[in-house]
């Protein structure tokens, strides 16, 4: 559970690098809609684009 928590703590604090850090090469993530992603090289592209 540390991990989880740690991950929702980098998250919120917008901390790319440590929510990367916490990832895994084969993470998956669900979200809720129902979509999931395998690939961890798609995450970080999704979070460094600049918020309008």
């Amino acid at each position: 559970m540390d991990v989880v928590a740690r991950f929702n703590e980098a998250f919120n604090r917008h901390d790319i690098e440590a929510v990367m850090g916490l990832m895994t090469d084969d993470v998956a993530l669900e979200t809720r809609a129902g979509g999931a992603s395998k690939a961890r090289s798609l995450f970080a592209p999704f979070w460094l684009v600049p918020s309008s």
